[in-house]
């Protein structure tokens, strides 16, 4: 029966000749078009992620908080700042008998050591968390203020917005008193402060004009690959082929974009690293904003593969109809050996012998409802998926191949 089945697929190129040359050209430039808008709604819906929203950006940010290289950088310039403002040498000088001065280097050097140590355990509690979290999101509101304002440009201090973490000066201090480094303490809290900058006014002037149109394409993009899909597999003579084309292009469309990110990173870093930022900080921080950017290529990527996939299983090469019908006799005989047990489930299994075609669409849009409705979704989020899937398609098989006691389910009255 499989063979018969089988043998009566229609002949993909004698199909195509119905359809007119305009018909053809303009359902591939479609599919490459959607191809095309994927990666870019991927890309343009983590940017509006990152930039306009405020709540999402912060939970991304957050655990930067407890990354050491993080720690170490902000730890590290609150105490340059300390001994650019207080010269500890000259203060060890000063204290020690003239014979003992050849001390004070060393002496000054302990004292940075210690001072070093001190807010980098800080840095390393709680409380320099919810310091990192408020300031971040502060920042942050400045930056959708700043972008989204149909007028000028906010005002910031000195035309910048940047991330204030002074608010833990005060305790280091203290925590060095406890250690007994007492040297810093007539030292005025306001001549110190602990920011970084995140962006100028030129930079503001810039994004800004980009602002609406990137809130804009977030939205529109994809629509548009959906949209472009759908009328070219529609417009094609070949809609299988077309999605077996659609499901490659974009997966591979996708990986160009990862890789460009890959690649931007390297660059990136050699530009941004500094003595003041460490590459070791600046990896944590480029890998931490585009870590969900990175998900959504790998979804498109899986995405795609699962739907090329799907698409070759379903057309008449001798591999595909093979699979098929393995398939389809492993089903049969699960389905054979139930009823020889007695087990064809009622009236549930006639129904579902009945309706046997409904239920496996049916099944195919309750997982991709989901898939759509999944918060940050994973690459192994569409693997899991497919596997649910597939196990629902194995189940409607064995429950009709059962009930009609191995024979062909009957065939629904037309409606």
């Amino acid at each position: 029966m499989t063979e018969a089945v089988e043998a009566v697929e229609p002949v993909e190129p004698v199909e195509a000749a119905r359809f007119p040359r305009w018909r053809r050209w303009t359902a591939g430039a479609l599919i490459v078009i959607s191809c095309v808008l994927v990666p870019l709604s991927v890309l343009a819906v983590w940017v509006r992620g990152q930039v306009l929203n405020t709540d999402r950006y912060v939970a991304n940010i957050t655990p930067l908080a407890s990354n050491p290289a993080v720690v170490e950088t902000a730890a590290t310039s609150l105490t340059n700042q300390l001994f650019d403002n207080v010269d500890v040498k000259q203060v060890a000088e000063d204290a020690l008998p003239p014979r003992a001065r050849f001390l004070a280097s060393p002496l000054a050097a302990g004292v940075k050591d210690a001072v070093n140590r001190a807010a980098v355990a800080i840095f390393s509690t709680d409380q320099f968390k919810k310091v990192w979290i408020e300031a971040n999101r502060v920042a942050h509101e400045e930056i959708v203020k700043a972008l989204t304002n149909k007028g000028k440009v906010v005002d910031t201090a000195n035309g910048k917005i940047t991330l204030d973490l002074s608010a833990l000066i005060g305790q280091v201090r203290q925590a060095l008193d406890d250690r007994g480094i007492t040297v810093f303490d007539k030292l005025a809290i306001q001549k110190l402060s602990l920011k970084f900058e995140l962006m100028d006014s030129d930079q503001l002037k810039k994004a800004q004009t980009g602002a609406k149109l990137l809130n804009t394409l977030a939205w529109v993009l994809p629509v548009l690959a959906l949209i472009t899909l759908g009328a070219g597999v529609w417009l094609s003579p070949n809609r299988r082929r077309s999605l077996l084309r659609w499901g490659i292009g974009a997966a591979v469309a996708a990986g160009v974009v990862g890789a460009s990110v890959t690649i931007g990173r390297s660059f990136y870093l050699d530009a941004v690293t500094s003595p003041n930022l460490s590459r070791e900080t600046a990896a944590a921080v480029f890998d931490t904003l585009v870590r969900f950017l990175r998900q959504g290529v790998r979804l498109m990527i899986a995405v795609g593969l699962v739907v090329a996939i799907g698409a070759w299983v379903s057309g008449p090469s001798a591999a595909a109809t093979k699979v098929r019908a393995t398939a389809r006799s492993l089903m049969g005989k699960t389905g054979d050996a139930a009823s020889e047990h007695g087990w064809r489930f009622g009236g549930f299994g006639t129904w579902v012998a009945a309706h046997r075609g409904p239920l496996r669409v049916g099944s195919v849009l309750v997982v991709l409802l989901v898939l759509v409705s999944w918060d940050h979704p994973r690459a192994l989020t569409v693997l899991f998926l497919v596997i649910v899937l597939l196990l629902l398609l194995a189940i409607i098989e064995i429950v009709a191949r059962a009930a009609s006691g191995g024979e062909a389910p009957p065939t629904p009255a037309p409606s």
